[in-house]
């Protein structure tokens, strides 16, 4: 008898990530996504994604210039306390 393997296809992730590189590996399960930001900015979110099946256990980052993180992490931890 013959074995039937059926897999979701991953839809890929825009390949561009403004003021930093993508680095993409095409697998037999899916993509796995590396991201890193340039000098003088930091990132915000994962430096790594991965679609396995069709899902991805995250999103894309951003990267944000070193002052402006730092501003939106105060602001977010002082809210927080709120």
């Amino acid at each position: 008898m013959m074995a039937c393997f059926s897999f979701l296809a991953c839809v890929p992730l825009d390949s561009q990530l403004t003021d930093g590189v993508v680095h993409r590996n095409d697998t037999e399960g899916g993509i796995d996504y590396t991201f890193e930001c340039n000098r003088g900015f930091v990132m915000n979110g994962s430096n790594h994604v991965k679609c396995e099946d069709g899902v991805y256990n995250g999103s894309a980052p951003n990267c944000l210039p070193k002052g402006e993180f730092n501003s939106r992490f105060i602001l977010q931890t002082l809210c927080l306390r709120c």
